[in-house]
């Protein structure tokens, strides 16, 4: 019955890993909402207000614009709320010196108010799988987007607790059998003999169980971290007014 009892337990570790070690099926796609965009052309400048909801940090907001005969036009004199660090809000204003940028004022153009989405944190490569062996769940934290805790610090429990629990049974069951050896007639000594086996039985459970979990930690770090270095080496292509730009995006 005992024995039947181990195997469920250490089954029921086996589960526990799956499901703690298991990535999220899918991720919801950012979105930023750019509204209200209001153009005001004045003698030597234009003036752009606009609303923006669910900005990020590291998002760019910056403005294009074509003229009548459909040119893109790259608007390099602005200033106000562009670039990095705006943030959400309403009533953003952008000023762009259109004079400074060598057009008229008589010119008709058309403003256009973007956001580049900051590329997101896919998380660390597969050299965080070392920091697992040292510490079971660390690297497995440092490989989720954002470095997402969640349920991983059971991880450095469950491995902790199990292998100190294992160390103590052991260390019990050479009591035991230090105490079995010592008896002087065996009748006397048989309780001692399976009070030991019976507690390095459970040390075996435990440390294998602790064993496993670190493996499967390291292993899924391993995995997880190669697969976001993949991810993190994407070609890119965009423009730059009428220039095609061809780019590649790498992560170390």
């Amino acid at each position: 019955m005992k024995r039947m009892f181990y195997k469920k337990m250490f089954y029921a570790l086996v589960v526990l890993c799956v499901f703690i070690l298991t990535p999220a099926m899918s991720q919801s796609t950012r979105q930023v909402t750019v509204t209200n965009v209001k153009i005001e052309q004045q003698e030597t400048r234009i003036k752009v207000t606009y609303d923006v909801e669910s900005l990020v940090k590291n998002d760019s907001v910056f403005i294009q614009a074509v003229n009548q005969n459909n040119r893109v036009l790259i608007a390099r004199s602005v200033t106000g709320a562009v670039g990095k660090g705006v943030g959400s809000g309403k009533g953003k204003v952008v000023y762009w010196d259109i004079q400074a940028d060598g057009l008229l004022a008589e010119d008709e153009v058309q403003v256009v108010v973007n956001v580049k989405l900051a590329p997101p944190d896919l998380g660390g490569g597969p050299a965080n799988a070392l920091l697992s062996i040292l510490v079971p769940g660390l690297g497995n934290v440092l490989v989720q987007p954002n470095k997402k805790i969640g349920f991983r610090p059971l991880i450095t429990v469950a491995y902790g607790g199990l292998l100190v629990y294992g160390l103590m049974q052991r260390s019990k069951a050479m009591d035991q059998y230090a105490i079995y050896e010592s008896q002087p007639y065996e009748n006397q000594a048989e309780p001692y003999f399976t009070k030991a086996n019976q507690l390095r039985h459970q040390y075996l459970i435990a440390t294998r169980a602790a064993a496993l979990i670190l493996v499967s930690d390291v292993i899924y770090s391993a995995i997880k971290g190669s697969r976001n270095r993949r991810k993190s080496n994407q070609l890119t292509l965009g423009f730059q007014g009428n220039t095609p730009l061809v780019g590649i995006r790498r992560t170390f």
